[in-house]
């Protein structure tokens, strides 16, 4: 009986391991896709934000079109960009110039709207995220890239 025993705790502590390894390795992953040029700083960063992402298009490897994917982020703007990424990799850039949005929907709720360009085609991407001072990443994505408040009027709303 005490062999049952010790088997089943060692499982568990290896079941635990492999958990925060996997996490760890998604964190680098994520913090790794969303670094910055040399030179660059953020302006605001937010890092380990929980997010509901949505895509028009499924993405290889990425969130599936048609589903609610609650992914972990990390959110940078900068002078010259805003860049969202998982530990898939860079899921969204917003340049100046380029369409997109960002604005708060309420308290503490940051939605992102904008273009993922990938090969083939673009891919329509939003994400809705936690974030604390929501409406201060707007006010300040509006003054440094010049985006909108309102929704991508490109194709129709998601979510």
């Amino acid at each position: 009986m005490l062999d049952w025993i010790l088997a089943g705790v060692v499982v568990l502590i290896c079941a635990a391991l492999a958990s925060a390894g996997l996490r760890f390795g998604r964190k680098q992953k994520r913090r790794q896709a969303a670094a910055l040029s040399k030179g660059e700083t953020p302006v605001l960063q937010q890092l380990d934000v929980p997010a509901r992402v949505y895509v028009d298009r499924t993405l290889l490897g990425g969130p599936v079109a048609g589903k609610i994917n609650h992914l972990d982020t990390d959110i940078l703007l900068t002078e010259g960009r805003l860049v969202v990424a998982t530990h898939q990799g860079r899921l969204l850039e917003v340049l100046p110039g380029k369409d997109g949005s960002v604005r708060c929907t309420g308290p503490g709720r940051l939605v992102i709207e904008g273009m993922r360009p990938s090969a083939k085609e673009d891919i329509l991407v939003r994400v809705e995220a936690l974030v604390p001072t929501a409406d201060q990443w707007a006010a300040r994505a509006k003054e440094l890239l010049g985006t909108r408040t309102s929704a991508v009027p490109t194709r129709p709303k998601m979510g």
